[in-house]
C-alpha cells in the first residue's frame, strides 16, 4: 500500500480588505458661558483639601484629640473656597 503525501495546502490569501469611511453626525456642543465674576474652580487643589480633610477627620476618630477635627475643618473650607459650585 503506498504512503499518503499529499502536497501542503497554500494559505488561503484573503482579498485586501477596505476600510469602510466612518461617518458621525455632526453635533453642536453648547457650553453655557461662565460669569466673569465668577473664580476659576481649581479642582485639583479641592480635591487635595478633600482628602487632606478627610486624613485629619480619620485621625481625629483614631486617636482621639480635637485639634485634627479643627485641621479637618479647615482642609474643608479650603476645599469649598478652591472650587464653590462642586456637587461633592
Amino acid at each position: 500500500m503506498p504512503p499518503d503525501t499529499k502536497a501542503p495546502a497554500a494559505p488561503a490569501q484573503a482579498a485586501p480588505a477596505q476600510a469602510a469611511p466612518v461617518q458621525t453626525p455632526a453635533k453642536s456642543i453648547e457650553i453655557a458661558p461662565v460669569p466673569a465674576s465668577a473664580p476659576a474652580a481649581d479642582r485639583a487643589s479641592a480635591y487635595f483639601h478633600v482628602a487632606m480633610a478627610s486624613y485629619y477627620e480619620e485621625q481625629a476618630v483614631e486617636l482621639g484629640r480635637q485639634e485634627f477635627i479643627g485641621r479637618a475643618v479647615e482642609e474643608y473650607k479650603l476645599a469649598l473656597n478652591a472650587d464653590p459650585n462642586s456637587r461633592n
